[in-house]
């Protein structure tokens, strides 16, 4: 090849090139790094010590149960009792995070089902078996848990209820061998995320198995379960049929504003990334401005006020005026505390799915 057919080569070459260059768009922002830091401060800051602390509190739940079967008394039964609230307050927490690889195992369920099946549980303490925890273990959902343990220490004042257990060994060893079992789930629950939460931060893509997919549909799935059945099944707006003050989630314990207060504040934590004081929090406010979306944010945060101001409001009240009450006496108090949850939902639901390219999924409907 002669010197000037070389030359000719090189430069149709370059040409090619630019041509190809220029021809070619510009790669898009690639968000998968957003989108690991935001599970990983999910995980770190809600996740893990979220689910610590519920097996903490179950570890006490379970050592008052022993120190009230060795020492019957008002005393032992009020701290059981204050130890139930305590536990049921972490789990209302831990609720938020049923959704992924975790969720198969179904130890949700397992943990709190209500309402609770009171024929199923009384004939269960009746049994000729000797109830252990290899007892309690092959009953079903809805007559073991929080809800059974609830009905067992508060559906009577406390002296009616000591008497009870004290007359009674057998619902003595129904209760004990219940917040044993609930001890033993709560560390597999913990010991399920501990294993699967690495994986769930590192799937970064937008299928739908990605951990951010999983996450929205989470909180949806959370919000539309306090709507459906903490709130509108107990208000009668669900079926229709008028409200019914027992279908509240703590009908005994008159603890159903503080459960419902407990896991909006944990539902924060996860939209989030971590809580106010947490240093480095990433969630989904600061995704959404990776993306350049400045709207969305503010109306969320503007709901999420709301719903606090009024939950703020109830808690206030709960001493003088449990959920029930309101059922009963001034329901469209309650209704309100609806439309503000509806609110936030079609705007996690709408906007927000929307704009991250969410694969929304069936939502589990059993209230659970």
């Amino acid at each position: 090849m002669n010197t000037l057919n070389t030359i000719r080569l090189v430069l149709l070459t370059s040409l090619s090139l630019i041509l190809f260059s220029c021809g070619k768009s510009a790669p898009g922002p690639d968000l998968s790094d957003p989108r690991g830091q935001q599970l990983r401060s999910v995980y770190q800051n809600g996740v893990l010590p979220t689910h610590a602390a519920f097996v903490d509190a179950s570890d006490d739940l379970y050592s008052s149960a022993e120190a009230f079967s060795l020492n019957p008394s008002e005393e032992t039964l009020e701290a059981l009792r204050a130890s139930w609230k305590a536990v049921t307050e972490h789990w209302k927490r831990c609720e938020v995070y049923d959704f992924g690889t975790v969720s198969n195992f179904f130890l949700h369920t397992r943990i709190h089902r209500w309402p609770v099946n009171i024929d199923g549980l009384e004939e269960n303490i009746r049994t000729e078996e000797t109830i252990n925890e290899d007892f309690i273990n092959s009953r079903g959902s809805s007559i073991v848990g929080l809800a059974a343990l609830e009905y067992l220490l508060f559906k009577d004042d406390l002296a009616t209820t000591l008497q009870q257990l004290i007359s009674d060994d057998a619902r003595t060893a129904y209760l004990l061998e219940t917040a044993k079992y609930l001890n033993f789930v709560a560390g597999e629950l913990r010991s399920r995320w501990t294993e699967e939460g690495p994986p769930f931060t590192q799937r970064t893509n937008l299928n739908i198995d990605g951990g951010q997919n999983q996450l929205v549909n989470g909180l949806i799935n959370y919000l539309e379960k306090t709507i459906r059945f903490r709130l509108r099944t107990p208000t009668g707006d669900q079926d229709g049929e008028g409200p019914d003050s027992d279908l509240v989630e703590t009908p005994y314990a008159a603890f159903s504003i503080s459960c419902l207060q407990a896991g909006f504040e944990e539902w924060k934590t996860a939209y989030r990334g971590g809580t106010a004081i947490t240093p480095m929090a990433y969630g989904f406010d600061q995704y959404l401005e990776e993306l350049g979306n400045t709207t969305i944010a503010p109306n969320v945060s503007a709901a999420i006020t709301a719903i606090d101001n009024r939950l703020v409001e109830l808690q206030q009240q709960q001493n003088q005026s449990s959920l029930r009450d309101l059922i009963e006496n001034d329901v469209d108090e309650v209704r309100q505390l609806t439309d503000e949850f509806q609110a936030l939902l079609v705007l996690i639901r709408v906007d927000l799915s929307s704009a991250i390219s969410v694969v929304l999924t069936v939502t589990d409907a059993d209230g659970d």
